[in-house]
């Protein structure tokens, strides 16, 4: 449910709306282990980046895998639900090795596809 004015304030103070706010700190995380893994040792065994062994169009991409585990322990979820997050993320956000311009290209995204939803 959403609610005009909250709606209209969240867009002046450049806030993203809560859901998108939980998206945009585990794709934080995300990063952070995929290009700073030495700062972030206890983390790295969470996502792991995927190896296709055959080149396909998806090679020059930065994937995450995902575990086909039915196992519901908060680290498999976690892996599972940011890796997901992750692997719909278009590439030129995926590929970006700086963390703040990853943010600041991370919140954009996720503010125009927040905005199409509300239409």
């Amino acid at each position: 449910m959403h609610f005009k004015h909250t709606t209209v304030n969240l867009k002046q103070l450049d806030w993203l709306e809560l859901p998108n706010m939980l998206t945009f700190s585990q794709l934080t995380i995300a990063h952070k282990i995929f290009y700073q893994p030495n700062n972030t040792p206890i983390l790295t065994n969470l996502i792991t980046p995927y190896n296709n062994l055959t080149s396909l169009r998806s090679s020059g991409k930065l994937l995450a895998s995902i575990s086909k585990s039915n196992n519901l322990s908060g680290d498999s979820i976690f892996s599972n639900t940011v890796g997901k997050h992750w692997n719909l993320l278009p590439t030129n956000l995926t590929l970006l090795p700086s963390l703040s311009l990853f943010k600041q290209k991370l919140k954009i995204h996720l503010k125009s596809h927040w905005l199409l939803s509300l239409h």
